[in-house]
């Protein structure tokens, strides 16, 4: 259905339930195909109940409920999802020893860097910027002499989201 829909050149794609009825491999090449139509300009609006679908395709999601926009647990009715944008994203890290000097370290090494926990030997920070600002904050850690054995980010999942605003089973 798609490649008939792509026929016509759209420029504005409307698929509700795209991945209904496709097994595990069919629903990966259409993400990929998804992805790759809107690199080319090609915008798409879908209707999914697969959040995790639409974490990995979508750069804003909205939720609907009774028929309307419904805002998030954090008052939003359009989210931007965080792995789309810059601005500031949070990090996990684990090392070997304390957290807190890996927390001084990093508030020293560079502007952006907000210490949200330090606990034993895990710290979780908030950095402005992209990779290049991760990159750069991992590897000031490392030469500073913090055995570094995780550093990744963290961001709430839709999923999460949705259950935090909506009800449901928490995590």
């Amino acid at each position: 259905m798609l490649a008939k829909t792509l026929l016509h050149s759209p420029k504005v794609l409307l698929l509700d339930e795209p991945a209904t009825g496709l097994d595990p491999i069919a629903r990966l090449f259409l993400r990929r195909q998804l992805k790759q139509l809107n690199a080319e300009g090609i915008t798409a609006l879908i209707s999914s109940h697969i959040l995790a679908d639409l974490e990995d395709i979508c750069t804003r999601v909205a939720s609907i409920s009774g028929g309307k926009n419904a805002a998030d647990a954090e008052g939003n009715q359009v989210i931007q999802l965080a792995h789309f944008t810059t601005a500031t994203r949070v990090y996990e890290i684990e090392r070997l020893g304390l957290a807190a000097p890996t927390a001084q370290i990093a508030t020293r090494a560079m502007p952006g860097v907000t210490i949200l926990q330090a606990e034993g030997n895990h710290l979780t920070l908030e950095l402005s910027g992209g990779n290049a600002e991760a990159a750069a904050l991992l590897r000031h850690l490392v030469n500073s002499g913090i055995d570094v054995v995780r550093f990744e980010p963290h961001s709430t999942s839709l999923e999460e989201r949705y259950q935090k605003a909506f009800g449901g089973p928490q995590p």
